[in-house]
């Protein structure tokens, strides 16, 4: 949580416009909504059948 933090520090600073991340879990996009801090704009995901569950497509 605490790189979490300095990513919205930087984006209060205005040197970026949303925040995203790239293939979390739905436990890890849980753990950020829960922290009551601001959340993810972006999930990217690499989206093919055998590589994700299908409850990760559907965040």
């Amino acid at each position: 949580m605490h790189v979490w933090k300095k990513v919205i520090e930087v984006k209060e600073l205005g040197l970026m416009e949303s925040i995203g991340v790239s293939t979390f879990n739905k436990l890890q996009i849980m753990a950020l909504l829960n922290a009551e801090i601001e959340a993810v704009t972006v999930n990217q995901i690499e989206h093919r059948p055998l590589v994700y569950p299908p409850t990760t497509s559907r965040l």
